[in-house]
């Protein structure tokens, strides 16, 4: 999702992972559970807190 400059439309998550929308459905909904992602409208996921995303992006170019 860090990839997306917004929203992450869950198909696309998907593709990127190799995997099909339906097998990362518990994945999906733990992360709910949990409050890091929100789903604003059908087919669509978004972290939930502000600057997670920038975070992420810093952290995985720091690792290279």
């Amino acid at each position: 999702m860090s990839v997306d400059d917004g929203p992450s439309r869950t198909g696309d998550v998907a593709r990127r992972l190799e995997r099909s929308a339906a097998s990362l459905g518990k994945y999906r909904e733990s992360l709910m559970r949990d409050s890091l992602i929100v789903a604003p409208r059908r087919g669509v996921v978004d972290f939930s807190m502000p600057y997670v995303r920038d975070y992420l992006r810093k952290g995985a170019l720091l690792s290279i």
